[in-house]
């Protein structure tokens, strides 16, 4: 069998270089790789491969050096008399944040996790989570040393939070460039777990742009743009760095997947560049400011791209324009297919949400838009994100409903692009895997009635689907393709 020249030898050298580790563990190369154990002949290609070997736990040693002083323990004392059992919602039973603590019931709550010095005079990142709802924080450097810690803010929304000891000339760490991390480069992860301090492992980063599997809150005011490594985290470990091999802290250990509440191989760690943006905010203004672009957006499946004439893969659909927004002020249209924002390749919606969050207020920014088969670029300029107007602006809610269908007010625009007469309606933004609707709807339908109710606004969609049952069915008028059809929908598994 025909094999690669580099690929596949890579591979066999570094099992030799096991083996000769295993079966001679007396024995080492010496620094021109020429020593071999007694009695064992011993090929050029095993003495390159343990050389490797030798060279990458030479450069983990050299990051465990460099950045474990910087890695704090961090204990926060929460004043909540409620069991442990009682504070875990449904997220936490299945993706099982990092809390360490006592038994199942205490008088007074404690989290453990852990923290990043990120600054000379002080300055700490660690995960929300670990230190919500405290009323006392403290701070324990690998030697000993122990201050009390001020919570300077935090962001829910990112999980992510700022702390600050006084000190100065403390150990602190570099933060690096998480863009630039590339899936299967070699990682460190660093922290407490179990209170075991400053324990580091080692693995790889497995997969980018991840948002956490079977959240509630996925896509729902909640900005996820997640690291996904194998590298060993357990709890205690929040807060803590995820490095490269460079020393640069890339991302900050958040999540473990587990049915079992320990490692199973997949964690989760928000990106460097996220974390900055947010602690950076935080530290300049006191809030976290978000941008924000105006538009209500929807992945690009293979069938709208094919309608658009849209031959490519990566892209986000516009199906709505918020009035008065960056958008309409620059010009974008519904069913606008945008590719890039200043160069930064949108390739899907929860990308591209998380680029805009992330720009500064009042920034201008190019936009690559895919448009009745031509390629256009246009300037928008960033206003600041203000959850409340955009929900009342904006009228859309996720599928966590009844009916298991997300969707947003029908405006003008949006009535104009679908050819419809007049604005009425809330049209289908998502569609959840289990709802029973899939299959029957789709993104860009218009609900005009549910069950002889007209739906005019978001609020009759919400008032309508509170009362629905599955078990009779649920009759609903659907503006699709420039049609009216009725669909009836049922559900076996439901009682109602």
């Amino acid at each position: 069998m025909s094999k690669s020249k580099h690929g596949n030898s890579i591979g066999f050298l570094a099992m030799s270089a096991l083996s000769l580790a295993l079966f001679c563990p007396g024995k080492e190369a010496n620094a021109a790789g020429t020593s071999a154990p007694a009695g064992m002949a011993v090929t050029k290609e095993e003495q390159a491969a343990l050389s490797l070997a030798q060279g990458l736990s030479s450069a983990f040693q050299r990051v465990a050096r460099e950045v474990t002083p910087t890695v704090v323990h961090i204990t926060a004392t929460k004043g909540d008399p409620r069991s442990r059992s009682e504070q875990l919602d449904a997220r936490d039973q299945m993706l099982r944040r990092f809390f360490g603590g006592g038994g199942d019931s205490m008088p007074q709550a404690t989290s453990f996790g852990s923290g990043i010095v990120v600054s000379p005079d002080g300055y700490i990142l660690t995960n929300n989570h670990v230190v919500e709802g405290s009323t006392n924080i403290s701070v324990k450097f690998g030697d000993n040393r122990t201050f009390d810690g001020k919570l300077i803010g935090r962001d829910p929304e990112t999980d992510v939070a700022v702390l600050k000891i006084e000190g100065s000339n403390l150990p602190f760490a570099e933060l690096g460039d998480s863009d630039k991390l590339g899936v299967g480069e070699w990682v460190l992860a660093i922290g407490n777990p179990f209170g075991l301090n400053q324990t580091v492992t080692a693995g790889i980063v497995s997969a980018k742009g991840r948002t956490l599997p079977d959240s509630p809150q996925r896509g729902q005011n909640r900005f996820e743009d997640f690291i996904q490594t194998d590298a060993a985290i357990n709890p205690g470990n929040s807060g803590g760095p995820l490095v490269n091999l460079q020393g640069q802290i890339v991302g900050m250990n958040t999540a473990i997947y587990s049915r079992a509440g320990g490692y199973m191989g997949i964690g989760f760690a928000i990106p460097s560049n996220m974390a900055k943006n947010i602690m950076d905010s935080i530290i300049s203004t006191g809030t976290v400011q978000r941008g924000w672009l105006g538009v209500g957006i929807q992945p690009l499946d293979e069938a709208t791209a094919k309608s658009l004439g849209f031959d490519r893969s990566e892209g986000v659909v516009i199906n709505n324009i918020v009035a008065g927004g960056p958008a309409e002020k620059a010009g974008l249209q519904a069913e606008d297919v945008i590719t890039a924002i200043d160069g930064r390749v949108t390739s899907s919606d929860n990308a591209l949400r998380n680029i805009i969050a992330t720009l500064p207020p009042g920034k201008t920014v190019k936009l690559s838009v895919f448009r009745s088969g031509k390629n256009i670029e246009v300037d928008a300029t960033i206003a600041k994100r203000d959850d409340a107007k955009i929900a009342a602006a904006a009228g859309a809610i996720g599928a966590d409903n009844r009916l298991g269908v997300g969707v947003s007010n029908v405006t003008a625009d949006v009535a104009r692009q679908l050819g419809m007469g007049r604005a009425v309606g809330v049209v289908v933004t998502e569609i959840a895997e289990t709802s029973p609707a899939a299959g029957f709807l789709n993104p860009m339908d218009v609900i005009l009635r549910i069950d002889g109710r007209d739906i005019r606004s978001i609020d009759d969609f919400r008032e309508a689907t509170r009362s629905v049952s599955f078990r009779k069915g649920v009759r609903i008028i659907v503006y699709s393709q420039g049609m009216q059809r009725v669909l009836t929908l049922r559900d076996s598994r439901a009682g109602e």
